[in-house]
């Protein structure tokens, strides 16, 4: 079975975003070029990379702005960072590291951000990396954060969801993000 989507009823349907974050699914490949076209902001998560040059992910990687990654298969992943930056430099790869944190890259450079604790234990680590790239994108790009301040949010997201066994229904709202953020922030120094 092969799965077609409209691409002018999906660019329609979006008309007013400015965000498109996209999986890796082959039936988003030809919506990736008339989302740029129509000024939204490409995001993709190219799951756990066996293979830099893998073919299939190709065109994800050659169009996103931002471009996540999982380290699974790479206990260093600056090597890919920089081949992503090679590809596209004007764009921010984010690497998730599990409970060593994160890097991102951009055309400034490649940086290491610590893990982040919360007071809960980690109880399920299933969808940490979809809330780490929701706080980031919804702060980055939405928001306006700075890119150490969406990574910080980010994170937090992240970490809170680790703390929940398997429910989307008890993830971090804005309201509980934003003290998060407020108590990390000035812990670590990064708000005046």
């Amino acid at each position: 079975m092969i799965l077609e989507v409209d691409a002018e009823t999906v660019v329609s349907y979006l008309s007013g975003t400015k965000l498109a974050h996209i999986n890796i699914v082959s039936w988003t490949r030809h919506l990736l070029r008339p989302l740029k076209k129509a000024g939204l902001t490409l995001s993709v998560d190219i799951q756990d990379v066996i293979d830099p040059d893998d073919f299939y992910r190709e065109d994800y990687v050659r169009e996103a702005d931002v471009l996540f990654f999982s380290s699974t298969n790479f206990s260093d992943p600056s090597f890919l960072i920089e081949k992503y930056l090679e590809i596209r430099s004007d764009r921010i790869v984010i690497c998730g590291l599990g409970n060593k944190g994160c890097v991102v890259g951009n055309e400034k450079g490649i940086e290491h951000f610590d893990p982040i604790e919360l007071a809960e234990p980690v109880v399920d680590t299933n969808g940490a990396g979809d809330s780490f790239a929701a706080g980031f994108l919804s702060s980055y790009i939405l928001e306006g954060y700075s890119i150490r301040e969406a990574v910080l949010r980010g994170q937090i997201a992240a970490r809170y969801c680790c703390t929940k066994k398997g429910v989307s229904s008890e993830l971090i709202t804005k309201d509980h993000l934003d003290l998060l953020f407020e108590e990390k922030s000035e812990a670590s120094g990064q708000l005046p």
